[in-house]
């Protein structure tokens, strides 16, 4: 076999590299949002295979070849949080919205936790309840009785 080959599917590529004296081991090279991925492999069947999955993934537009092993499994991490959140609020957010939303109040903060912004924020937050006027009236004079005696 000759190497590189160069495997395409539609307008997506990938190549691979065969072994040599100084990397015992098949290469995978493509591109995916804008960066280049590089995954080595023992076999030249495990290389084939995962050539073919990965050219129809990019041809397809799907973009979850650009995130690692670790990457994607935060993300799945983030989504489960993200859901117990939404049976304890009843509010739905997106990942997107949720780290939009952590990005900018982390910025804001200035070196402070949002845990620490949030403990503060509880302790100084004060309910406002509705009166009627002349209860509030009545609440006020009582009060103020005791200086009105001599």
């Amino acid at each position: 076999m000759k190497f590189p080959q160069v495997i395409r599917h539609r307008k997506a590529e990938a190549t691979i590299y065969g072994k040599s004296q100084k990397y015992p081991r098949y290469r995978l090279a493509y591109y995916v949002a804008g960066q280049r991925r590089i995954r080595s492999f023992a076999t030249y069947g495990d290389v084939k295979t995962e050539v073919e999955r990965v050219v129809r993934e990019l041809a397809s537009g799907s973009q979850s070849t650009a995130l690692t092993g670790a990457q994607s499994r935060d993300a799945l991490a983030a989504l489960e949080r993200l859901e117990f959140a939404r049976q304890a609020t009843g509010k739905r957010f997106s990942l997107l919205a949720a780290v939009s939303e952590f990005s900018e109040a982390v910025t804001r903060l200035n070196g402070r936790s949002l845990r620490e912004a949030v403990e503060g924020y509880l302790t100084t937050f004060a309910v406002v309840r509705r009166k009627a006027l002349a209860e509030a009236v009545s609440e006020f004079a009582a009060s103020r009785e005791p200086k009105a005696k001599a």
